[in-house]
């Protein structure tokens, strides 16, 4: 039998940084690596479609030659942005729809 438990609790809903260069290399966090939306709003699928969107620009881009390090820096302006603006949108709609899922 289990004679010990432990219960650890980890509040995620984005990562630290959408990209990062690792010398040469190119990082790019998507999907639910990158950020994590309630579930109770719907925005989880649009959050991946968009994202999705800026990770193929940045595929295109490093396909084309452009410097890593301004693709870094796009994809990550476009990914905060994006989280941002959908974290936003999602504290309104618990607000509006479900204020006993706000903590």
């Amino acid at each position: 039998p289990i004679t010990q438990k432990k219960v650890v609790s980890i509040g995620a809903d984005r990562a630290q940084t959408a990209a990062s260069l690792l010398g040469n290399t190119l990082v790019l966090n998507a999907g639910d690596s990158l950020a994590t939306v309630d579930p109770t709003t719907g925005l989880g699928c649009r959050t991946a479609l968009e994202s999705s969107e800026y990770f193929e620009t940045a595929l295109d881009d490093l396909s084309q030659g452009k410097p890593r390090d301004l693709i870094q820096h796009n994809y990550t302006y476009a990914a905060e942005r994006l989280i941002s603006s959908n974290h936003a949108a999602s504290k309104r709609l618990r607000r509006l729809y479900r204020p006993d899922a706000l903590s």
